[in-house]
């Protein structure tokens, strides 16, 4: 298993993954998680520009190495990761690709709504409505105003009204349900 540099640095990571049956854990050196990124670019990167999130790599693809700079720079340890504990959830991912939310706000639901972003949900679910529930940036936060009048669900529990989200909340539309996950990403250079 190969580790980026950052994920092995965290306290205890290793030695789990160490536990588990035949396992090889190999810590990556500094940079080179992001340039095995770079060079499935064409995999990571969806319609629209939007950023998937990929359970597996295809790996049997060649893979090609970016472009050599002019001169050599010697790799510089990573920043300390900016994160902390009290920073809002900023993406929403549905179906391996993760959206954005800005004060505008994005739609979920069955139908595109005319002139706002929307994320349509895969047909053959009941319980969705057209326009289900909303995601929008406020006060700081990412909220969910449910819209609907078959309810939505936060980590199973269904909620009224609007609520705040937090990264790792899961969100369930529909029966049995269409699911998406609520995560942030860092500013910069967008892990």
């Amino acid at each position: 298993m190969l580790l980026s540099d950052r994920l092995a640095g965290m306290p205890g990571i290793v030695g789990e993954l160490e536990r588990l049956d035949d396992a090889l854990v190999v810590t990556l050196p500094p940079g080179r998680a992001a340039l095995g990124a770079v060079s499935q670019a064409g995999a990571l990167i969806g319609e629209a520009g939007n950023v998937r999130l990929l359970k597996r790599v295809p790996w049997r693809e060649p893979a090609t190495e970016p472009a050599p700079a002019r001169q050599a720079v010697e790799p510089q340890a990573p920043a300390p990761a900016r994160l902390t504990a009290e920073d809002p959830a900023s993406h929403i991912v549905y179906r391996g690709i993760a959206y954005p939310v800005d004060t505008n706000g994005v739609v979920i639901g069955r139908e595109q709504v005319p002139q706002r972003r929307t994320i349509v949900l895969n047909g053959g679910q009941s319980g969705i409505s057209r326009s289900h529930c909303e995601l929008v940036r406020r006060d700081g936060e990412l909220k969910l105003v449910d819209t609907s009048r078959f309810g939505t669900f936060v980590n199973e529990k269904r909620i009224s009204g609007e609520i705040s989200l937090q990264p790792a909340d899961v969100i369930r539309i529909g029966s049995p349900g269409e699911q998406l996950q609520v995560i942030r990403m860092e500013a910069g250079h967008g892990t």
